[in-house]
This record gives C-alpha cells, structure tokens and sequence, in this order.
C-alpha cells in the first residue's frame, strides 16, 4: 500500500495537468462503470452464474473492443459530442449529471451489444475464454512497462540537483534501506501484525527468506545498473532515484506475489482483490499519462488527451477481463486460483520492469519515457 500511495502521487503531477482525465466529471462514469462491471462480471464467472458466468470473457472483450473504436472516435469530431459529458460546472451530486452520463455511457452500451453478437457468431466461448486468458501475459508486461514509463515522466520534469550517480557507494546502503523499508510491511501483510513468536517455523522460514531475495535482488540491480546511471553525468542523481523508485516497486510486486504463496496462505482476502483493483486504477493511469505525452509529442491525434483516456479505460477492460478468464479457465482445468493467478501477473511485471530498467534510466539523459 506504500507502493501505491507513492504512484498516485507520482499520478497526479502527470495526469491532473490534463483537461481532460478520469476523475473528471466529463469522463467519470467511465471509470466508474469500469470498477462496477469489472467486479460484477468476475463474481458471476467465479460462481457460474448463468449466462453471465458462461460469456463473462466474450462480455469483456465486446467492451474493450467498444472503448477502443470510443478512442479512434475522438480523432474526429464525435467523440466529444457522444461519450463524454458537458457537465459546465454543475457537478456530479446532481440528478441532470447523473442523466447525462447515462446518454454519454448509453453507446458503449449499444457498441458492446452489438460486438457481443457478433463475437458469439464467429467464435466459441472456449476459444474467447483462452484468447482472454493469454492477454494476461500481455497486461503484465504492460504493467511493467507503464510503471516504467511513469517514473521516467516523473523524475524527467521533477528539479532534482545536478550530480553524478552515488552509484558505487550506496549498494550496501539501498539493500539495507528496501529491507528496513518492508520489515513493517511483511508484519503486517504476512504475519497479521500479530507475533511473530507465535508462527510456525515455517512461515518465520519464508518470511525471513523473503526479506534476504529483496534485499539480493536490491544490491544486485544496483550493480546491474551502475554503469548506465553513471554515463547520464548530471543526471545521475535522477537515475539513481528513479532506480531506487523501481527496487521498491519490484519488491512490492514480489511482496505481492511471496503473500499469494500457496504455503502461508490458502484463499484471496478482499485486501487482496483492493490490492489488485488499486494496481489497475495506478496502471490506467500511468498508461494514459504515457499516452498523451507521447501522443502530444510525435502528433498522434488518436493519443491525445481523450483519447488516452479511452485507450486507458480499454486496457483495464482488458487486464480484468484477462484475470477473470484465466482465473475461471485454470479453476476448471487445474483447481488453480485467483491466488496463483494474480502471484503470476506480479512476478512478471516485476521482471519486466528488472529487464528494461537499464534502457528506462539511459532515457533520463534526454528526458524521455521508455
């Protein structure tokens, strides 16, 4: 939660200088109908519900795909006019706003319908169910990617003072610093903020097993990337705390994962389920951060500011729909869960961001997102 309190800040220097984002009146209930049908639908898929339960993958996919075609829609002059809302100040506490959104949300509604049918023409449900289930390998990396990008936004506007990276000198201290930094945490999440003399010996084992990985896998990116942050010259200092931004992201997600382990746990809380809504919410908006400065930059009308949005809310769509499919797809072939599911998506995201940290920090000598 630490993790997730630091990338919202992080957010809202980015995609608050926007006009047009998704707390907006304009184009909230987008966001908000995106909470709502991503939960409802992987309820009905967990318990089968019906034809709800039966065609909750084709279900997210006909929205994805109708919020994409939104996106492409502001490239022209009816994006404005049909999905989002002229509210002129009158706020959303109101019945008239609250009408409006219903008009802005109604062709979302119509375009999905209208997809779902075609879908279920073309395609079985099982093959919609495993093309679903394989976009989550594709949601991770996009996770970790986005998580990338975000930071390298961040600290490429942020004054940070000019100086060579502390690159050879701080490895010992940062490893301390990341365990020091998740002692609390892995108290709170793994042992309850209970006693700890009072856990088996193996849970002590994988929790104190935990905090040495992250605190190898902290000195070893360390190393792994002193070269590249010290040939940024005076930009080191922005290297190194873009560096240190990503340890503790990666170690959350391995926090994440390490909690999902079969052996100390057997079922997903609703801690866990907030968890994985708030990592959505944070990727949306990094995405949609991303988008737009790269849409502004390189001219690309179907990224900008509204746009992103759309294409933003379309990957959540997309990463929940993953999730819910793969989770119900390996429920029924291997009695896996959401547990082992989600542990997956953590690993790889955390690997992600590993893999292309060295190119993400040589990005800060010219100010761009990876």
């Amino acid at each position: 939660m630490v993790l997730a309190i630091t990338m919202e800040v992080i957010l809202e220097e980015e995609t608050l200088t926007q006009n047009n984002n998704i707390t907006n009146p304009s184009t909230l209930p987008h966001f908000l109908l995106l909470l709502v049908i991503s939960g409802f639908l992987y309820s009905m898929m967990q318990s089968d519900f019906g034809e709800l339960g039966y065609k909750g993958s084709s279900i997210f996919l006909s929205i994805t795909m109708s919020y994409c075609l939104a996106a492409l829609f502001f490239a022209t002059s009816y994006g404005n006019k049909y999905f989002m809302i002229e509210d002129k100040g009158m706020g959303i506490l109101t019945g008239k706003y609250w009408i409006l959104a219903l008009k802005a949300i109604m062709p979302i509604i119509l375009i999905s319908s209208f997809l779902l049918i075609i879908l279920n023409a073309i395609f079985s449900e099982e093959s919609i169910d495993y093309f679903m289930s394989s976009l989550f390998i594709l949601m991770s990396v996009g996770q970790g990617i986005s998580i990338a990008s975000g930071g390298v936004i961040y600290y490429g506007k942020k004054k940070i003072e000019k100086r060579s990276s502390y690159s050879n000198n701080n490895a010992i201290f940062r490893m301390i610093f990341i365990v020091f930094i998740f002692i609390p945490l892995i108290w709170w999440f793994g042992y309850g903020a209970d006693n700890i003399l009072s856990k088996s010996w193996k849970i002590n084992f994988w929790w104190i097993f935990f905090a040495f990985t992250i605190g190898m896998i902290s000195y070893c990116i360390d190393r792994y990337t002193s070269n590249t942050r010290m040939e940024l010259n005076t930009n080191g200092a922005k290297g190194d705390k873009l560096m240190t931004l990503m340890i503790l992201t990666i170690s959350w997600h391995l926090l994440s994962s390490w909690r999902r382990n079969p052996y100390i746990v057997e079922s997903t809380d609703a801690l866990m389920i907030f968890e994985e809504a708030i990592l959505m919410i944070i990727t949306i908006l990094l995405t949609v951060s991303a988008m737009v400065k790269k849409g502004k930059k390189r001219g690309w009308k179907i990224f900008e500011a509204q746009s992103a949005l759309f294409w933003g809310v379309a990957f959540g769509y997309a990463y929940a729909g993953s999730i819910s499919s793969l989770t119900s797809l390996s429920e029924r072939l291997t009695e896996s869960s959401l547990l082992q599911t989600t542990a997956l998506g953590h690993l790889l995201t955390a690997l992600v961001i590993i893999l292309i940290l060295p190119r993400s920090i040589k990005s800060m000598s010219y100010n761009e997102e990876y």
